[in-house]
């Protein structure tokens, strides 16, 4: 598969490459699935909903370019439908889809890229990372436990609207299953999900593993196409985020935290299980150093010299609580986790 996907890589300029997808700004996460259910008058709802997007964009300063784009009338039905149609596999399914009105953000973060290969290394992390995630499974259940407590308590404290979790780089979603365990610990019976990726081959993987999951009834995942350095989300607009296996990737670390920083509310979760550069076997570390030019190439620009904590560490959140664990002697087993808050 790695070879395949080099020489995919190698001759992407024969292949269609995808252009940027317009970016939803201010995603209605305060618009919970009942505020666009199908009672009443649907014509009103999507009017509503219309109105309260437009509202949002100008709160947030963005502005709709005005230039004649022939595509873009094609894209925003597209976009609009992976935003708020919900996955098929689960419960609250969002109405009025083609009412949302969309403009388009450009960031430099969010490049062109390759289907063929997007195709093949989504395919690699569906099939491929099943003994690494074993391994992973406690220290991961203990901190998706650990936040749905917190979500949880924050709920009967006062916030009694469902929880919204947004998970940077969802990728095939192999933390469904801790989602489905966390509200079952928890006692929670609805949470809202928004899965951010760039590769948009991501998406029927992760809509599997949701419904494999058992994530149902309770539950509303949305699927969005963005880059964690240009979230598309309001200020202080969501509960939790999640990022696991993401920072390692991310062409600008800081502005990535910086992102998740912005769109927590106060007082918001941050949990994140990341691989790093080894501390204590120096011949791991060099060869994580040698190797970090050839993966970023074949694993989507995943660096495995990175000392993500630290930048964590860095990057303003309050009450961090990391830790260090190597999981085996894989290039990857390094890992930095924990939580702390916005």
């Amino acid at each position: 598969k790695l070879l395949l996907i080099i020489a995919a890589t190698c001759v992407s300029n024969g292949f269609v490459l995808r252009r940027r997808h317009p970016r939803a700004h201010g995603i209605g996460l305060h618009q919970r699935p009942s505020d666009l259910s199908d009672t009443g008058d649907a014509t009103a709802t999507a009017t509503a909903r219309s109105s309260r997007i437009q509202d949002v964009v100008a709160d947030c300063g963005e502005k709709t370019s005005a230039a004649p784009d022939p595509d873009a009338s094609a894209r925003r039905r597209l976009l609009a439908t992976t935003l708020t149609a919900g996955c098929g596999c689960c419960g609250s399914a969002i109405q009025a889809a083609d009412a949302l009105e969309l403009s388009e953000r450009e960031s430099p973060y969010d490049k062109r890229r390759n289907s063929l290969v997007d195709k093949f290394f989504a395919d690699g992390m569906a099939t491929g990372m099943d003994d690494y995630e074993s391994k992973a499974k406690p220290y991961k259940s203990q901190l998706f436990r650990n936040m749905f407590r917190t979500l949880s308590e924050q709920k009967r404290g006062g916030q009694g609207a469902a929880p919204v979790i947004v998970e940077v780089g969802m990728g095939t979603f192999p933390n469904a299953h801790f989602y489905a365990e966390g509200m079952k610990s928890s006692g929670m019976d609805e949470i809202e999900v928004i899965g951010v990726d760039p590769n948009d081959s991501m998406t029927p993987y992760a809509r599997k593993s949701a419904k494999e999951a058992g994530l149902d009834g309770g539950v509303s995942l949305r699927n969005v196409h963005g880059v964690a350095e240009a979230l598309p989300l309001q200020d202080g607009s969501v509960d939790a985020v999640v990022c696991t296996l993401t920072l390692c990737s991310v062409p600008d670390q800081g502005l990535a935290l910086a992102e998740i920083r912005r769109v927590l509310r106060p007082g918001g979760t941050f949990l994140f299980w990341e691989h790093v550069l080894s501390r204590d076997d120096i011949g791991l570390a060099l060869q994580q150093r040698l190797l970090t030019p050839l993966q970023t190439i074949v694993a989507d620009g995943c660096h495995l010299d990175r000392q993500t904590g630290r930048l964590i560490r860095q990057a303003g959140f309050e009450d961090v609580q990391m830790e260090y664990v190597s999981l085996d002697a894989s290039l990857i087993s390094p890992t930095v986790y924990g939580r702390c808050l916005a």
